[in-house]
């Protein structure tokens, strides 16, 4: 165990303790130099998520500096994994299915639409950023089954 001075390439340098064998942390010290600091990794993704929330038109959220910045990088986690999870599952579509899994998807992408379009606070998207998307959609298909009733 040691205390070690890491220069990002970025040029910012991070004290970092690392574990292992002094070879081991020497070669992740060695990989490190070569990539940028957390925090300028954080602000490349946080940029390129407001970039997509931009290009997409979603509405803006509300809340602290801070929570938006991070409330806009789970939103577009959320849109990004849910994605890939339709993606996935259309993967498995036949003949025998294919119409109850085009009528699915319509309603997940209604309810992904509404929960876009109602959910503006970065407070809602922070709470929610430990779930999985299915059980976001899920939930959400709940509450608006019940407002309907």
């Amino acid at each position: 165990m040691g205390k070690y001075q890491i220069e990002y390439i970025c040029g910012h340098t991070v004290t970092k303790e690392l574990f292992g064998k002094i070879k081991d942390r020497e070669h992740y010290i060695q990989w490190a130099s070569t990539q940028e600091c957390p925090e300028c990794k954080q602000a490349k993704y946080n940029k390129k998520c407001q970039e997509m929330a931009e290009e997409n038109n979603l509405p803006s959220l509300s809340g602290s500096d801070k929570q938006v910045v991070w409330a806009v990088a789970i939103r577009q986690t959320f849109l990004t994994n849910l994605q890939s999870l339709i993606d996935e599952r259309m993967k498995k579509v036949n003949d025998n299915n294919r119409e109850r899994s085009m009528a699915t998807l319509q309603i997940i992408y209604q309810i992904r639409d509404a929960i876009i379009t109602n959910e503006t606070s970065a407070k809602w998207w922070i709470d929610k950023r430990y779930y999985l998307p299915q059980d976001i959609i899920e939930d959400y298909r709940e509450i608006i089954s019940r407002n309907n009733k």
